[in-house]
């Protein structure tokens, strides 16, 4: 099976799982080559990563998204909220942008981070992408689904929470579910503390997984009379297993 080429999205959090990712993906047994990093964040952690990996580094836009780019919610073409249309227009302008890096990179993927905000994806742009995109949420999805959820499993109260990848789909940009890992909350968690252990024990073995996964052909994004689902090989649990490089 040929190797897939992806390109990872990132934000401006300086707790992220591009270290593990960059070094699953270097394994010889990978089907998941890392092309680049791109980010709106001149001075984003993960653009520092890629740098000290070797691995190319995109500013989209020229750093001209960072300040609105993960902060509106969109209108009806884009896979958020109402909003108004300036919020349209900026997320048509930002796919054009992610578009054109990805085509001049070859990229076949796009791995969202958990830092990015998918609501300036548009739903043209998650439809042509179907199945090629993957979303990773700090927190076992369906619960806690927003931007703030790691602030919202501690306010919750919440025992345990952890880390989903799913597919991003046109509907709110979180599909099918391919990778959870579950972390406990202590009683004395900030934000930042459950942040770091989260990336560190839960981001940094199921991203790969869920990737390689993908990149395997061991998990995919399909649509039924039911709507969306994932199609899997008939040993898919023991894959996933052995895919956690």
């Amino acid at each position: 099976m040929p190797t897939k080429r992806v390109m990872v999205l990132a934000g401006n959090e300086e707790e992220t799982p591009i270290a593990a990712i960059l070094q699953a993906a270097a394994q010889p047994s990978s089907k998941a080559a890392i092309v680049a990093v791109a980010s709106p964040f001149r001075h984003s952690a993960a653009l520092g990563s890629a740098a000290s990996a070797g691995v190319s580094q995109i500013v989209l836009g020229d750093g001209k998204f960072s300040e609105v780019a993960f902060d509106m919610d969109l209108g009806d073409d884009s896979g958020g909220e109402q909003a108004d249309g300036q919020g349209e227009d900026m997320g048509k302008e930002f796919c054009n942008v992610l578009e054109k890096e990805m085509e001049s990179m070859q990229a076949e993927m796009l791995l969202i981070l958990d830092d990015v905000d998918c609501t300036l994806l548009t739903k043209d742009f998650l439809a042509r992408r179907a199945g090629k995109v993957l979303k990773v949420q700090a927190s076992l999805l369906p619960a806690f689904p927003g931007n703030a959820s790691i602030e919202a499993a501690i306010r919750s109260g919440a025992c345990i929470t952890g880390c989903s990848v799913c597919f991003a789909v046109q509907a709110n940009c979180l599909g099918p579910i391919i990778a959870q890992e579950p972390i406990r909350i202590r009683p004395e968690d900030t934000a930042g503390s459950l942040r770091a252990r989260l990336v560190a024990e839960c981001e940094a073995k199921a991203v790969p997984q869920a990737l390689q996964a993908v990149t395997y052909g061991s998990v995919s994004l399909d649509r039924d009379e039911g709507g969306l689902g994932l199609t899997k090989s008939p040993s898919y649990g023991a894959e996933l297993e052995m895919l956690a490089l």
